[in-house]
C-alpha cells in the first residue's frame, strides 16, 4: 500500500516531508521552541529543521526549512543572548 501510494506521489510531483514535533511558540505551555528556534527549557539547543512547523503544506518544505535554518544560524552568529530571545 505504501509503495503505491509513494510512486503515485512521485509521479505527480509531490514528496513525503515530515514535521511538527517540537513546534515553536510564544508560550511553553503549548510549544517546545522558542522564536528562533530554542528549546523553552535548554535554548542552547536550537532545532533548525521541518519539527518546528506544526504541519506542511502541499508542496515541499525543503526552501522553508533552509530559509528557517539560515535565520537562526543568523541570529546565533550575531551571538544574540539565548535568555532573551
Amino acid at each position: 500500500m505504501f509503495r503505491k501510494f509513494f510512486h503515485k506521489s512521485m509521479s505527480i510531483g509531490a514528496a513525503i516531508h515530515k514535521s511538527g514535533g517540537a513546534i515553536m511558540g510564544t508560550d511553553p505551555s503549548n510549544s517546545v521552541l522558542k522564536a528562533w528556534g530554542q528549546i523553552w527549557e535548554m535554548p542552547n539547543v536550537v532545532v533548525a529543521d521541518a519539527s518546528a512547523f506544526p504541519r506542511s503544506g502541499v508542496t515541499g518544505a525543503t526552501l522553508t526549512v533552509m530559509a528557517h535554518a539560515k535565520r537562526v544560524c543568523r541570529h546565533l552568529a550575531r551571538g544574540s543572548n539565548s535568555a532573551k530571545a
